[in-house]
């Protein structure tokens, strides 16, 4: 414990008793009429409830309200009975229900955990319950609570609530609504400086010696059955900290005799001791009463008088009213949880202190484009750094949520989902547990060129299988090195959906399938409205500027991709979209690529190489330039191989091809191995370029399928045909006064893709040799 420098004794003022009333948590009454939820076996299941209409959890300022993770413990018994293993009904015994409906209100019902309990048939039985919900060691097969109150830094953990009411129930009335009562003990000291005292509150600490931290709850009659050996300190719980205010609070084991308590406050180098206050109630301190303590500091000594209240009857003047919340259409902060001061650091080095208040707000000073790179919480149990990555000037205010040791949190849904405006709260998302969640973007971030630890991973498995909205919003300087299997922003998704994500800059390296957007999508995963431009590089196969592999029946739709895709010597299915396709019926349609694609063999401005069964493109392009070292390319695909169905439709490509090596090269596809494979109503002006002539074509370098209505120019191809080896069907034609598609060939028509045939918003003309080529529907 800390040494007291100055253990004069304290002035002390008496402290005054006043009434205190027993917290009740009221529940709601469900007044329908119940139908038996578990007909086909005669079973009725229990449906619990329960109200707050006062303060009962110590780390919630509202005071009234059901966390969304409260879980309650409990045990049915025959009606009249004591808690013992022969009146256990049902096998109900401690059985965890946690809150399912009313969290962040007074009013809250609740959904089994584990097992479901059910009526005993033809019997009346009572139930009791408490909460917090703990299992073996914290409650034993003796239906005693064990409560160690040495930490103090997650107070709801120690709100320890009882109910026992012997309300009679059965399979006919079988809402049960539970009455609560806090079997705890709680102090409040209110710190504050004498008028025209010009220190600093801000660094107050305080311990409170000589305290029981151990102790027994008997379940069976809500009493504490014996106290836990040993005599510890304890920290409180900083609830408000400011420079003329703090208040601390904590919970403890009630006591016949509270006279060995002593207090010890220390500030600017010197420590203030003194007893626990006592006065004409005694020396004992009650469960479910509240002793308030305004402590008064001047320049040689602390004060302290008290007051003796119900949990349920805090004052509301015992706290120093919080400032006002910041203009919402200014620049501001909000940390939920916290209470105190906050440094932000901007990334040019500078900082700003924020004083937050009462609800945990604070306005901004700093602005003019300076990047908030973290923020530090100065008077947390946790102030390491939690990166943020968003402009000062960003009117929409920078919110954040912590527990009570300053630990980040997700913060509460809005409309099905959770928001995410920092690099932090991103990270989180890779907590086991809140991989499978919904996630929306709230505004542009920079990611700072931190290591970015991807979303979701193949080995170990453990995938995103949520949603998540990028809402449009930039997110810049992303940087992704890593030596393994499925890299990129969104690591490996199976049965995911990303949408309306706009990757700006940076870098993703990675080793085999490596990915701008996603690094692999399993399943029925669908990534629509995506935007990358990053440099996307790997050093093996599978590497795409949105996906590097898809399987399954996963879609790309609408995607578009300016970053260059680059293999090494020896990578194989590289694309401008996504390396390779290995699933059962993939799609990719309204796609554009811009970026330079570049690897051994298998190369493609959409997909470098398809495998396994079906897959279809659609209304695609590419511009960027694609390169073959060694052979097999394709402006829209590299090479589909075996029997797999290719459709290709509508897709034009304008990049160049040059393919270095002896393999197959297309202006639209490098190889199509199955006879059921076609390309219809497509077109390439690129210039396509090999060392073999024989093996190179304007639409396609080897056709074992159908080609149907496609045009090419020749222009400085070395290509002088469509097809180079043609043993399927190809309806091929070069550009010309003579030669144009028109709106009702195959691939042809004209509309927005809302119905068949309907891909292209013109087809231009030939325009006396000046050609105007067509534009798909959604350029």
């Amino acid at each position: 414990s800390r040494k007291t420098q100055d253990d004069r004794p304290l002035r002390m003022f008496r402290w005054i008793p006043a009434l205190a009333a027993v917290l009740l948590l009221t529940g709601c009454v469900h007044e329908e009429t119940v139908q038996d939820d578990n007909y086909d076996t005669g079973r009725v299941p229990v449906r619990f409830s329960a109200g707050i209409d006062v303060e009962t959890r110590v780390s919630n300022p509202e005071g009234n309200q059901w966390d969304a993770a409260d879980t309650i413990g409990i045990y049915m018994i025959r009606a009249g009975g004591t808690l013992s293993d022969t009146e256990i009904r049902e096998g109900a015994k401690n059985k965890p229900y946690a809150v399912a409906s009313g969290a962040g209100s007074g009013s809250a019902s609740f959904a089994p955990a584990a097992d479901v309990v059910y009526y005993p048939n033809g019997e009346d039985v009572n139930f009791i319950a408490y909460y917090p919900y703990g299992d073996a060691p914290t409650v034993s097969a003796g239906y005693t609570y064990r409560m160690d109150i040495s930490n103090q830094n997650v107070p709801a953990r120690l709100d320890l609530l009882y109910s026992n009411n012997k309300a009679v129930y059965n399979s006919k009335v079988h809402d049960a609504n539970l009455s609560f009562e806090h079997l705890m003990t709680k102090l409040v000291f209110n710190a504050v400086l004498t008028p025209g005292n010009s220190a600093s509150l801000a660094n107050l600490q305080m311990e409170i010696q000589n305290v029981n931290t151990l102790a027994d709850f008997d379940l069976a009659t809500g009493v504490t059955s014996s106290d836990g050996a040993g005599q510890r300190l304890i920290v409180p719980f900083s609830r408000y900290v400011s420079a003329d205010s703090v208040r601390m609070e904590a919970i403890l084991i009630p006591t016949a005799d509270a006279s060995g308590i002593r207090l010890v406050f220390s500030l600017n180098g010197k420590s203030y001791a003194s007893p626990l206050p006592v006065g004409t109630t005694g020396v004992a301190l009650q469960k479910g009463k509240c002793y308030i303590y305004r402590v008064l500091f001047d320049e040689s000594e602390v004060k302290i008088d008290g007051t003796l209240t119900g949990w349920d009857e805090i004052p509301d003047d015992v706290t120093p009213p919080p400032t006002p919340d910041p203009d919402p259409s200014l620049p501001s902060v909000h940390i939920a949880g916290y209470r105190g001061q906050a440094t932000l650091h901007f990334a040019s080095g500078g900082q700003e202190v924020l004083a937050l208040n009462g609800n945990g707000k604070a306005g901004l000073t700093t602005q003019s484009g300076e990047l908030i790179r973290s923020v530090t919480l100065d008077n947390a149990a946790n102030n390491a750094p939690i990166l943020i990555g968003r402009k000062a000037e960003d009117v929409l205010p920078l919110s954040l949520r912590v527990d009570a040791n300053g630990n980040l949190l997700l913060r509460d849904a809005v409309n099905g989902y959770i928001p995410i405006a920092s690099y932090a709260e991103f990270q989180l998302i890779n907590d086991p547990a809140n991989l499978g969640k919904k996630y929306k973007q709230e505004t542009a971030i920079d990611l700072m060129s931190e290591e970015w630890a991807q979303i979701g991973t193949h080995t170990p498995s453990a995938p995103f299988t949520g949603e998540y909205d990028g809402g449009e919003y930039e997110i810049t300087n992303l940087k992704i090195d890593g030596n393994n299997f499925c890299v990129g922003f969104f690591g490996f998704a199976i049965n995911a959906t990303l949408r309306n994500i706009r990757l700006v800059s940076g870098t993703v390296n990675g080793l085999s399938a490596v990915g701008g957007i996603c690094g692999g999508a399993d399943g029925s995963s669908s990534i629509t409205n995506c935007y990358s431009g990053v440099a996307v590089t790997g050093t093996e196969n599978h590497i795409g500027g949105i996906c590097g592999i898809l399987w399954g029946s996963s879609t790309i739709t609408s995607c578009r991709n300016t970053g260059n895709v680059k293999g090494s010597s020896i990578s194989n299915n590289i694309g401008g979209i996504t390396g390779v396709f290995d699933g059962v019926d993939i799609k990719i349609k309204d796609c554009s690529n811009q970026g330079e694609v570049e690897g051994a063999t298998f190369t493609g401005g959409i997909v470098g190489f398809l495998i396994q069964r079906t897959a279809e493109i659609s209304a695609c392009l590419n511009s960027g330039i694609v390169k073959s070292t060694g052979g097999y390319s394709g402006g829209i695909v590299g090479v589909s191989a075996g029997s797999i169905t290719l459709t290709v439709t509508a897709c034009y490509n304008t990049g160049t091809l040059e393919n270095n090596g002896n393999g197959y090269t297309g202006g639209i596809v490098g190889v199509v191995d199955s006879t059921a494979s076609t390309i219809t109503g497509c077109y390439s002006t690129g210039t396509v370029t090999g060392s073999n002539q024989s093996l190179i074509g304007l639409i396609c370098g080897r056709n074992a399928g159908k080609i149907n209505f496609c045009y090419w120019t020749k222009g400085s191809s070395t290509a002088t045909q469509g097809v180079g080896t043609d043993t399927g069907t190809s309806y091929t034609y070069e550009f010309s006064a003579s030669a144009w598609p028109v709106s009702n060939m195959p691939g042809w028509g004209i509309g927005d893709d809302s119905t068949v045939n309907t891909y292209w918003k013109s087809l231009g003309g030939w325009n006396g040799g000046t050609p105007d080529y067509p534009v798909l529907w959604w350029e």
